[in-house]
């Protein structure tokens, strides 16, 4: 029995790396990574950006920073569970931001509180209570 191989067409070579490959690369891990980023993105820090950016006609509103902050502060989520949290949050509330962006003079929380739809107002409430579950 032969132990060559022979490959048909092009050459194709797959590589595997395991998780720590990153490491060895100098990527952070998760964790220490995490605590980096939530140091210094404390809620004071990231309402004087939103401010700065709401300032300059962006910036979003107040109650989607609420949040933010509320999920950086948890100590059981690294950044990709936050990251996760933050693209369901989008999905769920996109018609918070846009309401924000009104041309008619409205505030976020009047927008929040004329455009939503009824069954989102408990269901935001809902999903803020669990933010502060451990």
């Amino acid at each position: 029995m032969s132990t060559d191989t022979q490959v048909s067409g092009p050459g194709l070579v797959g590589l595997f790396l395991g998780a720590g490959a990153s490491y060895e690369l100098g990527m952070p891990l998760v964790w220490p990574l995490t605590y980096e980023l939530t140091g210094w993105l404390v809620p004071e820090h990231l309402r004087a950006l939103n401010a700065g950016w709401q300032s300059q006609g962006a910036g979003l509103p107040a109650e989607v920073i609420d949040d933010l902050a509320a999920v950086l502060a948890r100590t059981d989520m690294h950044y990709e569970s936050i990251l996760g949290y933050l693209q369901t949050q989008a999905t769920r509330f996109a018609w918070l931001v846009n309401s924000n962006s009104n041309s008619d003079g409205l505030s976020a929380s009047t927008a929040y509180s004329c455009n939503a739809p009824s069954s989102y107002h408990g269901s935001i409430k809902t999903a803020q209570s669990r933010i502060h579950e451990p």
